[in-house]
C-alpha cells in the first residue's frame, strides 16, 4: 500500500491506497513503482524471473535494485538504446547469454 496525503477545505487526511497487481511498493512515503521487466510483483511485493538473482530494497529512493545474476546471465539495468547506458529503474533484468557468448570479467 502507499500512502495518499489529501487536502479538502484546508484539512490534510491520510489514507492507505494498494499499489496495482503490476507495481510495488518498498516505502509506502514514496508510493507504488511498476515493476521492472525482470521481476514479477503483486501489488505488495517483487519476485526476480530468474531463479537466484538478487534483488535489494533501496530504502532511501522506496525501489529495488537488481544487484546480481546467476552464472550465464548478465545484468541489464538501462535501455538498449541508450548509449550512455544510464540507469533505468523498469529495464533492470538478468539476460541469459547465448550460445557461444560469456561473461568476461
Amino acid at each position: 500500500q502507499q500512502l495518499v496525503v489529501s487536502v479538502r477545505n484546508g484539512i490534510r487526511t491520510w489514507s492507505c491506497e494498494s499499489c496495482s497487481f503490476t507495481e510495488y511498493v518498498v516505502n509506502a512515503h514514496q508510493g507504488c513503482h511498476r515493476c521492472p521487466v525482470g521481476a514479477t510483483c503483486n501489488g505488495a511485493d517483487l519476485v526476480g524471473r530468474v531463479e537466484n538473482s538478487t534483488w535489494q530494497a533501496d530504502m532511501e529512493k522506496g525501489i529495488y535494485l537488481l544487484t546480481g545474476c546467476p552464472a550465464g546471465h548478465q545484468l541489464i539495468n538501462y535501455l538498449e538504446a541508450d548509449s550512455a547506458k544510464a540507469f533505468f529503474h523498469d529495464a533492470q533484468l538478468c539476460m541469459p547469454c547465448t550460445v557461444n557468448q560469456y561473461l568476461s570479467p
